[in-house]
């Protein structure tokens, strides 16, 4: 208190403008262009097969330290995923090809780092307890059940979203849709299965989708962080 206070004035050139800050904070501030920056587009092989992008920088000391981690990975992995088919009333090779494909596949297709893929133990339970009172264990008509309700884990999601942005009209309010959709299916075999079964499974269907969404969404989560 008491002390005397100075103000000193400090001149700006006009060499040193780039580090001066926007005199305008408002609407104005940037013209006629967007303040958002677009994506860069990704070239088109990238988009369809994102491991494409991946690969001109891999290097060889990289491919030594994830073949150990496949290995060990695969050590775990097999063994569990057969045990998982036989708990939903599968056979074993029917756990087999449910880790191994859908991996190959997403190793292809995929872009996430932490997706997680293959059989799951509660999910396995949720399917045996909705197939076993229909079919026979490790029968071929528990197989045909159990990819019908695999199909119906994504079908009752996507018919009801459909139905949602159709009834809201979310197109109209800037929600981005995918769109018209190419008809017609690649050439494999549907599971057949009776409509009195679709009708046992579906709300099993419904429960397995949100415990197995809530179980990966949570590591996926964690190993992100």
């Amino acid at each position: 208190m008491g002390r005397n206070r100075t103000l000193v004035a400090v001149s700006v050139d006009d060499d040193s403008r780039g580090a001066r800050l926007p005199q305008s904070s408002g609407p104005d501030r940037y013209g006629k262009s967007s303040p958002f920056r677009p994506a860069r587009q990704e070239p088109l092989l990238t988009r369809v097969i994102p491991v494409a992008g991946e690969l001109p920088g891999y290097r060889f000391p990289g491919a030594r330290r994830d073949l150990v981690a496949g290995v060990t990975v695969a050590a775990l992995a097999v063994p569990a995923a057969m045990a998982y088919a036989e708990l939903a009333g599968l056979s074993p090779v029917n756990g087999l090809y449910a880790l191994l494909l859908p991996s190959v596949a997403y190793v292809l297709l995929g872009s996430s780092r932490q997706l997680i893929i293959g059989p799951e133990g509660s999910v396995s339970t949720l399917i045996a307890a909705a197939i076993l009172p229909l079919a026979a264990p490790a029968s071929g008509d528990a197989a045909a059940l159990a990819a019908m309700l695999a199909l119906l884990a994504a079908l009752l999601v996507v018919a009801a979203a459909i139905a949602i942005s159709w009834a809201l009209d979310l197109q109209a309010h800037g929600v981005a849709v995918v769109g018209a959709i190419p008809s017609g299916l690649p050439g494999f075999t549907v599971p057949k299965a009776s409509w009195a079964d679709i009708g046992h499974l579906a709300p099993a269907a419904l429960g397995i989708f949100f415990v197995s969404f809530a179980d990966e969404i949570l590591t996926a989560r964690s190993f992100a962080g």
